[in-house]
């Protein structure tokens, strides 16, 4: 509980405070400020969950023996199911998505090794530890009705703080709850969500460069 307290506590300070604060100074431009914010959260992860990623790697390595292929496949159809029904709120909402608008920006003020390495490696990572392993992870063996409570505040949260305005609520929505989905597939093990939120963001940051 200490150690997912923290880092939801160090998510929201460097992101919110922090952030801002480097912004401020104008010591770097605020996609230079992104990437640093990155870089911090990602040593806090290493340094609170390293242990946990090492074991749940071991254990995900296991459950996906010989079976490979079919979670590639998951991946693909899940990512699939999520950009058709992100591309239908978006029609319904009357918007594209604000954060889409912030990754070509992102590639247009830093290098694209930077700008793919944030959206495909350190992104992932540090939101999935954030938001499924340390709100829905904390809680050893949950009662069904905490573990349904714990995934509705993950979805709610990861979406809350990915839009810019009301309305774009309903255009996250779909990936939160398919990362939720498929945490809890995999036995609540945080390495099938990172890799589907990598190959998600993976395959998005490619069309937009294209």
């Amino acid at each position: 509980m200490i150690r997912a307290a923290t880092m939801i506590v160090l998510y929201f300070v460097v992101n919110l405070v922090l952030g801002p604060v480097l912004v401020g100074l104008s010591w770097l431009s605020p996609r230079w400020v992104s990437l640093t914010a990155d870089l911090i959260l990602f040593a806090a992860c290493i340094t609170l969950y390293g242990k946990h990623l090492v074991h749940e790697w071991h254990r995900f390595r296991t459950d996906v023996s010989g079976k490979r292929l079919r979670f590639f496949g998951e991946l693909i159809l899940m990512s699939f199911v999520g950009a058709v029904c992100t591309g239908i709120a978006s029609v319904f909402v009357g918007s594209e998505p604000t954060n889409q608008e912030a990754v070509g920006d992102m590639v247009d003020a830093i290098p694209v090794a930077f700008s793919m390495t944030m959206i495909v490696l350190l992104g992932p990572l540090i939101e999935e530890l954030t938001f499924r392993q340390s709100i829905i992870g904390a809680f050893p063996r949950p009662r069904k009705w905490l573990l349904v409570v714990l995934s509705v505040v993950s979805v709610v949260v990861f979406d809350a703080l990915h839009i810019a305005e009301l309305s774009e609520f309903w255009i996250y929505l779909p990936l939160s709850i398919l990362l939720v989905l498929i945490y809890l597939r995999h036995r609540c093990n945080v390495w099938a969500s990172i890799l589907f939120h990598s190959f998600y963001n993976c395959a998005g940051f490619v069309l937009i460069l294209l």
